[in-house]
């Protein structure tokens, strides 16, 4: 396996024909005897956490862990669905940018960061990209690229909620919601099935009931080993209320 640790993002851009990028490695470990190069990015200075102004911008190579140090005051809710994203050890080594590119529908850090309108800067793109865009195309591009930092506004109120087979498992059905500071539409996601979680129409404070509807008729074929489509259909919609009665209090 060839090894490369560029000094630069445009350096390692030119790198990523020849590997694959190296963060934390937790995804990469299990195929690591079949990987011609890895291209780390530990050099790049892509690990700060900044907080101003009311925007929250986190770099991608930035340790999950680090999202539950006090220093950095976070919403409570993103913090509680950091440390449900993982293990102690994994959190350690697991990046921010990493989770995003590999994380399915069970993740709870991905779910709560689409919740919150989550931005991602990427590197050669004059303009942000929307997570919710991100995670439909994280994967097909032929260009290598790399996310440099995400970016969100601190919420209004942010609640996130879980089903799982016990308190330490990956959830089953899962909801977040988001009342946004400026007062305008909740935003709602909810996720356990699939490759990714998504996002719902937003909704005024007080359609609660189209919101639990919505979130059935998402979920009314979201069957696999884990649930069956009928009771993921269930729970989310009731979930979707919880969450949303959760941030309107």
């Amino acid at each position: 396996m060839k090894y490369y640790r560029p000094e630069t993002i445009e350096e390692a851009l030119e790198l990523l024909s020849e590997g694959v990028p190296l963060a934390g490695g937790t995804a990469l470990a299990p195929e690591r005897r079949t990987l011609e190069a890895v291209v780390d990015l530990d050099r790049l200075g892509l690990d700060q956490i900044e907080i101003q102004s009311g925007t929250v911008r986190i770099g991608a190579a930035t340790r999950i862990q680090r999202l539950l140090d006090p220093d950095f005051e976070l919403p409570a809710q993103l913090r509680r669905a950091a440390r449900f994203e993982a293990s102690l050890n994994l959190r350690n080594m697991a990046t921010l940018g990493g989770t995003i590119m590999t994380a399915n529908a069970r993740s709870p850090l991905v779910l709560v960061l689409l919740a919150l309108q989550t931005s991602v800067s990427i590197s050669g793109e004059a303009s942000e990209v929307p997570l919710d865009k991100l995670l439909d195309n994280r994967m097909t591009g032929e260009t290598p690229f790399l996310i440099e930092r995400i970016a969100f506004a601190l919420p209004g109120a942010l609640h996130y909620e879980y089903v799982a087979r016990s308190p330490a498992d990956r959830p089953l059905v899962s909801a977040a919601a988001v009342a946004p500071a400026d007062g305008k539409k909740y935003s709602i996601a909810i996720g356990g099935y699939g490759e990714r979680p998504r996002l719902l129409d937003p909704v005024a404070g007080d359609a609660v009931e189209a919101a639990r509807q919505q979130a059935a008729r998402r979920y009314s074929d979201a069957g696999d080993v884990f649930a069956s489509a009928e009771y993921r259909s269930e729970v989310v919609s009731i979930l979707v209320e919880r969450v949303l009665e959760e941030v309107q209090s």
